[in-house]
């Protein structure tokens, strides 16, 4: 039986950047392919830790590609391949580290040229409201010009604890002491702070009407994203603030689009009021993003930011799939199958699947990013679910509070669910921690997923965010279930399986469990 999978997972105004990547070798191979076929979180499989020998330090996020890769290396150089052009100013990349720019503060006069001249094994970016240099692979160079005048934060998107500045002198020969004016904020605002590579509070509950406004109080520039495409800030620097006015009910994950790793929750509960309006931290900061449009046919895949939309695509044998970087960011497409190298925005890669099979896939910049093809001998199924009738007039839409209880807890307790079953076959569940005698830490938060009802079986997918004891960001669970309806159609009952990624990307392990429900009447 086939289980739906939905994974939840340029700036023109903010840069005018002379990029120029030149290489005659390296890979764009952003992450070690050891996946296995059908296991769409293979990305996420333990790594040995890196010992980053020859490079000065820890490597304090273990992430990005070669990692591993880099032991009993030493101090072996990195060829150059690329070219630096006469006169510009360079910046080294030599680590994945938090000294990895060097120099990390640069000054320079408007209109000079600045080469990033990656010498590290792995491939990185330096990407900040000013500029984005996009992937730069070992040995290749990447140059930017920045025409106005300012001090403009970067960070490296594939290993974020790697940050830098670049300085800008105007003509009067000084640096502006800030970039614009600050953003008037209303004073009713609920304000969310940006400090140590986190949102605080991670998760707010607020009336529909009423404004965020996320203050950036970090080092290194940010971005405010919704998961579903709802508002996006752009990437804003320290000191700069964005706001947007939630019109309407409902719970809204969001996440940075430098760090990932970085997550937070709002949740608007009221009457639905007047249309939302977006306010820029800035001059420099990018409109929010429009809504993406569907996939025109069963085989095309849309990349958004940080998911792959549909997650799970069932096609037939012989079925050209398409690829379309829908999102603001770099992303791939890297299975067993191929390798789609970067693809910018826009840019689209494609694959036939002419043999039966599930070929599981990820993006390797943002591993949390995982899809999966379903390749049948048969027709291809239809991947949009839909919410068909249950016999006896069953259904699950509306609110259910479901049970979960794992067979064993050295991972997760168990966990009740007040889940919203939508009739367009999604769902969204708040989670808490059922009490007992559990030796698990992590705790489950909010989710995200699909179901589909078929007959009196229901068949539910769903990804989860996991907080840690101190309410941290801790990972994600991944649920598969099927379950049944008694004969009043009123509960359910039925078993689950789950998967646990880490922050980082890491797979922490696997698990089973039995699962149970009841309709919660609402208005009575």
């Amino acid at each position: 039986m086939q289980l739906l999978d939905r994974a939840l997972a340029s700036r023109r105004n903010r840069r005018r950047a002379a990029q120029t990547i030149a290489a005659a070798a390296g890979s764009l191979l952003l992450l070690e392919a050891g996946t296995r076929q059908g296991s769409r979180l293979a990305f996420a499989e333990d790594r040995e830790d890196d010992d980053n020998s020859g490079h000065g330090g820890d490597d304090q996020d273990n992430s990005g590609p070669g990692n591993a890769d880099d032991r009993g290396r030493g101090d072996e150089p990195v060829p150059i391949t690329g070219q630096v052009p006469e006169g510009a100013v360079e910046i080294r990349i030599v680590s994945d580290d938090a000294g990895g720019f060097v120099p990390g503060e640069l000054t320079v006069d408007l209109g000079q040229t600045v080469a990033f001249v990656n010498a590290h094994h792995d491939e990185h970016t330096a990407t900040g409201s000013g500029f984005d240099t996009g992937v730069i692979g070992p040995g290749q160079v990447a140059t930017i010009v920045l025409d106005t005048a300012g001090k403009f934060a970067y960070a490296c998107q594939i290993h974020p604890v790697m940050t830098g500045s670049i300085s800008v002198r105007g003509e009067d020969g000084l640096v502006p002491e800030t970039q614009a004016a600050a953003q008037e904020v209303p004073a009713d605002a609920t304000i969310v702070r940006i400090v140590n590579l986190s949102f605080d509070p991670a998760q707010i509950t607020i009336a529909t009407g009423t404004t965020v406004a996320w203050r950036n109080e970090d080092s290194v520039p940010h971005t405010v994203t919704s998961t579903d495409g709802a508002f996006d800030s752009g990437i804003f620097d320290p000191g700069a603030t964005f706001t947007w006015t939630f019109a309407e009910p409902g719970s809204f994950p969001y996440a940075c689009q430098l760090h990932p790793q970085m997550q937070g929750t709002v949740i608007a509960e009221g009457e639905a009021v007047a249309a939302a309006v977006p306010v820029s931290a800035t001059e420099r900061q990018a409109e929010p993003a429009t809504e993406q449009a569907a996939p025109v046919s069963d085989a095309a895949v849309s990349i958004v930011d940080f998911s792959f939309e549909p997650a799970t695509l069932d096609v037939a044998a012989g079925t050209t799939v398409v690829w379309t970087n829908d999102g603001r960011a770099p992303h791939t497409v890297t299975g067993e199958f191929a390798d789609s190298g970067v693809l910018e925005p826009s840019q689209t890669f494609s694959q036939t699947f002419s043999e039966g099979g599930e070929f599981g896939y990820a993006c390797a910049i943002h591993p949390n990013m995982a899809g999966t093809i379903r390749v049948s001998t048969a027709a291809a199924a239809d991947s949009t679910p839909t919410a068909s009738p249950a016999a006896g007039g069953a259904t699950l839409e509306g609110v259910w509070l479901m049970h979960l209880t794992p067979d064993t807890e050295e991972l997760l307790g168990g966990h009740r669910a007040l889940a919203t079953f939508h009739d367009d076959g999604t769902v969204d569940a708040d989670f808490s921690a059922e009490s007992g005698d559990s030796t698990a830490t992590a705790v489950l938060s909010s989710g995200q997923g699909e179901w589909l009802l078929q007959g009196t079986v229901c068949r539910l997918s769903l990804i989860a965010l996991m907080n840690d004891a101190d309410q941290r960001f801790a990972g994600t669970a991944t649920f598969e279930a099927e379950a049944r309806f008694d004969a009043t159609g009123r509960a359910l009952d039925g078993t689950f399986e789950f998967v646990v990624v880490s922050a980082g990307g890491q797979a922490l392990g696997d698990g089973s469990g039995t699962l149970s429900g009841e309709s919660v009447p609402l208005g009575a």
